[in-house]
């Protein structure tokens, strides 16, 4: 569904409850988000994301070798 900009330094926060409907029409918290945010970290990686509204977000998971 793609993410507006000025929301995207909040999508690894859960700091409210469900914010929007996803894909499948159900509430959202983007906790699961965090938690591959925490897991990529932990082994040394990052994630680089790029987000377009109404049409989709790419999110890049970098490993080191």
């Amino acid at each position: 569904m793609g993410v507006a900009e000025d929301k995207l330094n909040n999508l690894f926060k859960l700091e409210k409850g469900p914010s929007r409907l996803g894909t499948a029409q159900k509430k959202v918290t983007g906790l699961m988000l965090v938690l591959v945010k925490e897991l990529v970290e932990a082994n040394g990686g990052s994630i680089d994301i790029t987000s377009h509204p109404d049409v989709g977000t790419f999110f890049l998971l970098r490993f080191p070798n």
